[in-house]
């Protein structure tokens, strides 16, 4: 990736200079500088933006009731009518009040049910980019990011991006999972059957990653708590901390080898656990790697699932961790589903229905009917987490819109099989009036508004995802059970030189 000087944010105390052009490149038609990446709006100056038709109505008639009540007349033609005079201008006069009263008493009612939830049951975000955030702006240099430290007097963070402690703290946060990421490497460095991949700098890079993430964890213990069952996540959040699993974003990241995945796998697990924190894999990234297709390259080098990936899902299956198929193609979504012996998620998608055929990261309604299927008739579990980029919104960009996602999806799969993925920070630019993690609360009540009952916007929250995990593990201990073993395949089977 290219360099270019970067100029000191000036939010940040310290300067940022030579970085990546990418922060994190979720396709390849969308470029992002991350220069911009540090010009964040912060929520105090995002929440002056108008987000709703309705206020701008009211500002509009508020102005028309200013005008003199001759306005418009004419002082030969009497019968030039005042267009807001007699019984127009006393029903807007009685009805605008009514209105945004109401509206504002109705929107007060609902966040404060969406906190009271949150406050007793947890919200987990599918996919959070801090650890990218801190290689590409900070160096991984965890003891410079002010990632404690509250707002300035004027109301922004010290800390740039979507996500600290004060804003998840805010924003009613029961946690997240950390995405474990690094760039794809290029076609010439893994070679033409991905011959040299375990020789690039990925695998270094991920336990890097690996690493920062254990030192957030490490460095605010109060705040942060390493989780690896549902069990221990519902503990956690029950001791105020917030649950912190790991997403490992990239099958790129395993080189070609299934014992790379074992040893990322076993990182930071706790004793008499049958899982580490780690609970996902994404299977790829941008580019194709020896396991799979991504949705972000053509044309595809396996038509879906490459023979190496099947045994990399089952896997997956025997060590618990869910297979993430966001950034894959929708034939290796198709048959990632069909391949697993358990549950599968989409940790950061949005409906493909909303946006168009163009935006392919977005998940389509074939595949949607899919999970449907594979639920209702072999009872695998799955969950759709929606994406909150903007670019994979569509449409105004805003709360309203993530809502739309939202129920769309849970229209086809239902209310139990939905989540939030925001990919914060991993983003530029965040959506109107959803522009950090203090909007949680805000979406709930947004659901609730939409008729959402309360248990339906707790599943939606966190329940889902941890029956999801919960799934994953009982079907570890049965092939464990079952005498299912590492798998020792290698890539030389598959590639014989």
């Amino acid at each position: 990736m290219s360099q270019e000087k970067m100029r000191q944010h000036p939010r940040s105390q310290r300067p940022i200079n030579l970085l990546p052009t990418t922060v994190k490149q979720e396709d390849r038609s969308h470029t992002r500088d991350v220069a911009s990446l540090q010009t964040t709006r912060s929520p105090s100056s995002l929440s002056r933006r108008l987000g709703s038709s309705l206020l701008l109505f009211c500002l509009l008639c508020s102005f028309l009731l200013l005008l003199p009540s001759n306005f418009g007349r004419s002082s030969s033609s009497s019968h030039h009518l005042d267009p807001l005079g007699g019984p127009l201008r006393s029903l807007l006069v009685r009805l605008l009040p009514s209105i945004s009263a109401e509206e504002r008493k109705e929107e007060d009612v609902n966040l404060s049910r969406a906190k009271r939830i949150l406050s007793k049951h947890p919200l987990i975000d599918g996919h959070v980019d801090v650890p990218v955030y801190s290689r590409y702006v900070y160096k991984n240099r965890v003891e410079d990011i002010p990632f404690d430290l509250p707002p300035t007097q004027n109301g922004t963070f010290p800390m740039p991006g979507q996500v600290d402690i004060p804003r998840l703290r805010l924003g009613r946060s029961g946690g997240y999972f950390w995405s474990a990421y690094v760039a794809c490497p290029t076609k010439e460095e893994v070679g033409e059957n991905f011959e040299n991949a375990s020789k690039t700098q990925a695998i270094q890079e991920t336990m890097e990653q690996f690493d920062v993430i254990k030192q957030f964890v490490d460095k605010y213990p109060k705040e942060f708590e390493f989780t690896s069952t549902a069990k221990s996540a519902r503990k956690a959040f029950s001791k105020g901390k917030m649950i912190s699993f790991i997403g490992l974003e990239g099958g790129h990241s395993l080189g070609n080898s299934l014992h790379t995945l074992r040893a990322f796998a076993s990182l930071y697990k706790k004793e008499g656990e049958i899982v580490g924190p780690m609970r996902y894999l994404t299977l790829t990234h941008t580019c194709h790697n020896v396991w799979a297709d991504s949705s972000s390259e053509q044309p595809p080098r396996w038509n879906g699932v490459s023979p190496f990936g099947v045994r990399l899902i089952h896997e997956l299956n025997r060590l618990g961790i869910v297979p993430d198929l966001s950034h894959t193609s929708d034939s290796t979504t198709s048959q990632a589903i069909r391949i697993s012996k358990g549950p599968v998620m989409l940790s950061h998608s949005s409906a493909r229905n909303l946006t168009g055929d163009s935006v392919v990261r977005n998940v389509p309604d074939s595949i949607l009917h899919q999970l449907k299927t594979s639920w209702i008739q072999q009872g695998k579990d799955n969950i759709v987490m929606i994406n909150v980029l903007p670019d994979f919104l569509g449409g105004a960009r805003d709360l309203e819109t993530i809502v739309n996602h939202v129920e769309h999806i849970s229209s086809i799969v239902g209310r139990d099989h939905v989540g939030l993925g925001t990919d914060f920070d991993g983003m530029l630019e965040s959506p109107i009036d959803f522009q950090d993690v203090t909007r949680y609360p805000h979406l709930v009540a947004r659901l609730l508004a939409r008729g959402w009952s309360e248990k339906e916007v707790i599943d939606f929250s966190g329940r889902n995802v941890l029956r999801v995990l919960e799934s994953a593990e009982r079907l570890a201990v049965q092939l464990e059970r079952e005498g299912e073993r590492p798998d020792n395949s290698r890539f030389e089977d598959f590639f014989p030189s």
